[in-house]
């Protein structure tokens, strides 16, 4: 790997990505993620949009396997896997599964982890019970750490 992958990968790709897994990440956002991604991987392939090579293609000569919104819902399913290991007793715990009572603001209700922790695993078919159970038993899913290169812009 030359000097512009491992600055993209050390660098950028870190930056970026760096507390998404704490964050529901709306659909908007996830085309947002992988647009930069290939503006950066198609600057130092060296070619620009007319020129009109697929993203696999780029990806390919980069050497990059996923794009990065499938590598930050790994993120937030591994962050998930933490916290349903620790000890239900733990501040972690408590706050990430707490439940606010009472009214809520009038529109549209926000997007918490816990939704983008569920639409990390739709995306790999996966239920929250499924992961929940096979985090307690200390297996893991077969599919839980491969990466989904179709996200919700492609369905």
């Amino acid at each position: 790997m030359n000097v512009k992958g491992v600055l993209d990968e050390k660098a950028i790709v870190q930056t970026v990505m760096y507390g998404l897994e704490l964050w529901g990440i709306k659909v908007i956002e996830r085309q947002r993620l992988n647009v930069f991604e290939m503006k950066c991987l198609r600057s130092m392939v060296g070619v620009s949009r007319l020129d009109k090579f697929r993203e696999e293609i780029v990806r390919a000569i980069r050497g990059v396997r996923n794009e990065l919104a499938a590598r930050v819902d790994m993120n937030v399913m591994r962050f998930f896997r933490h916290v349903e290991r620790t000890e239900n007793g733990r501040l972690l715990k408590k706050v990430m599964n707490a439940r606010v009572h009472g009214t809520s603001a009038r529109g549209r209700l926000r997007l918490v982890w816990m939704d983008g922790v569920k639409k990390a695993l739709s995306y790999r078919k996966i239920d929250v019970r499924e992961m929940k159970a096979s985090v307690r038993n200390k297996k893991r899913m077969p599919s839980d750490c491969d990466a989904v290169t179709i996200g919700p812009a492609a369905t």
